[in-house]
């Protein structure tokens, strides 16, 4: 009876589908886990360390106090320009890519553009040109012609000396006589002697040839007349002698001692805006962000006020500026 049981329960088995039978083993060789006991919390953080008391960082070497800096490095392409500048503006970085960067580049010679002017300085003068405009569809194309010419015969023939820079203006000295207040916007061209000097002896002269020269009473101001149809003012802050030599150039009878300015007169009209403010001058600017929305010029300016018996120094007045359209 038993055995005919164990053959009936065998024959039942056999018809159960593999993948069941599969099951049915897993399930039995399937051994329980045992829980796992709980992980040891870790152990916290240690706290920082305490602040080094600054005696010991006195004591410190010198090479963790210092910033970083870059490595010292020299190009065989780009030129040398610390010799353009005075020894006192070494000691801080040079601008690179600024709006006075040909007088700095291989001699220095090439010209620069200053609004209104193209201004270029070699052999120990500074020329300046009211630039004609060439236009294309592509680009417009400034051409430098020296209409004035400024030197100094008692100049050494070294080259000049960047002394100052700013936002908006960059002053160059042709040691050891003049020195030249280069202002963005500004429709003059101002010069001065150097403090300390005597009077020098003052050279203009010119690619064009001076048809006509008259000063006014007092040898302030003189008006210049070219051949190419230009005209320009010079005004002085003391008197001028000025005589011509040549065809093309002026020479001081006698010394100069003070400011000369020089400006293209474009049309007649203009002559008495620039008679008012002939007289005060900037030598430095700044552009300044003074709240959202709003830049502001800010100048450094210095001037003369003429009385009836000799010209004296004075820091009122009012600038006025070339704009763009």
């Amino acid at each position: 009876m038993r055995n005919k049981l164990r053959q009936k329960m065998l024959k039942k088995l056999r018809r159960i589908p593999r993948a069941a039978a599969g099951i049915i083993n897993k399930a039995i060789k399937k051994k329980k886990r045992r829980p796992t006991e709980p992980s040891s919390p870790s152990p916290a953080p240690a706290p920082p360390p305490p602040p080094t008391p600054p005696s010991l960082i006195a004591k410190m070497p010198s090479s963790h106090k210092r910033p970083f800096l870059f490595p010292q490095t020299s190009s065989p392409v780009l030129p040398e320009p610390s010799r353009f500048f005075s020894p006192q503006l070494l000691s801080s970085p040079l601008p690179t890519n600024s709006f006075f960067q040909n007088f700095t580049l291989k001699n220095g010679d090439q010209p620069e553009y200053i609004h209104p002017y193209l201004i270029k300085s070699a052999s120990s003068s500074l020329s300046l040109s009211f630039p004609s405009r060439f236009a294309t569809p592509s680009f417009i194309y400034q051409t430098f012609v020296p209409d004035l010419t400024i030197s100094s015969p008692d100049s050494s023939p070294n080259t000049h000396i960047i002394t100052s820079f700013n936002d908006l203006s960059v002053t160059l000295d042709l040691p050891p006589s003049l020195r030249f207040f280069l202002v963005r916007g500004s429709p003059f061209v101002t010069a001065t002697t150097l403090e300390g000097r005597t009077p020098v002896s003052i050279s203009i002269s010119s690619v064009h040839a001076f048809l006509s020269v008259q000063p006014n009473s007092s040898h302030t101001k003189h008006t210049f007349q070219l051949n190419s149809g230009q005209t320009f003012l010079c005004y002085s802050s003391s008197p001028l002698y000025l005589e011509q030599s040549g065809t093309t150039q002026l020479l001081s009878v006698r010394g100069f001692a003070g400011v000369i300015r020089f400006t293209f007169l474009p049309d007649p009209s203009y002559e008495s805006v620039l008679d008012r403010f002939s007289s005060c001058y900037p030598i430095a600017g700044d552009a300044v962000f003074t709240r959202p929305g709003c830049l502001e010029y800010r100048w450094e300016k210095k001037g003369w006020e003429i009385s009836s018996s000799s010209p004296t120094l004075s820091t009122s007045g009012s600038l006025t500026t070339v704009v763009l359209p």
